[in-house]
């Protein structure tokens, strides 16, 4: 059974249901130690008092619904993600808000997100939570080079990517 297992959805809440459904499932045939989350920016909570008052705090970008996880699975939640203003400060987007270029912050993102893979994989077995754009396998004009996540651990032996069905990039 693999170390680390990736989920790649598209942030909603069919997609949320699927991912979180298939780690459950997961968790219960080899618990996980971590759960990490996009979500949860560059913070991490490692009890069940600091995860909830993360949700009191409302600490995620998207939903409370990874810090939920985390409770249920009774395991920390982990953030792999950056909000700095400054990753973002060179994005270019069209007047609709649309990404014209986004390939330096998300390859900032990206290296964020195997950097702490990195940290907590040493310390047990991991659920990780993100965006399926950060597992394409394509280079795009908007978001640069294939992903770093999926560029680092497509060969590992001890990782399993899985992909969303609904995927926007190959």
């Amino acid at each position: 059974m693999s170390l680390v297992d990736i989920y790649g959805e598209e942030h909603t809440v069919d997609e949320r249901n699927r991912v979180e459904w298939a780690i459950l499932d997961n968790h219960r045939r080899k618990p996980y130690q971590f759960l990490l989350c996009e979500e949860l920016g560059p913070y991490a909570w490692h009890t069940p008092k600091d995860i909830k008052q993360a949700i009191k705090d409302r600490m995620w970008s998207i939903s409370p619904r990874g810090l939920e996880l985390a409770l249920k699975l009774g395991v920390p939640a982990i953030g792999i993600d950056l909000w700095d203003d400054d990753v973002f400060a060179k994005d270019i987007k069209d007047k609709n808000g649309f990404a014209v270029n986004v390939s330096r912050s998300f390859f900032l993102r990206e290296t964020k997100m195997v950097d702490t893979i990195e940290e907590y994989r040493r310390k047990g077995r991991l659920a990780v939570m993100l965006g399926d754009a950060h597992l394409r396998t394509v280079a795009t004009k908007e978001l640069g080079e294939p992903s770093l996540v999926w560029q680092r651990y497509r060969k590992d032996k001890q990782v399993v990517i899985y992909r969303s069905p609904c995927k926007e990039i190959d």
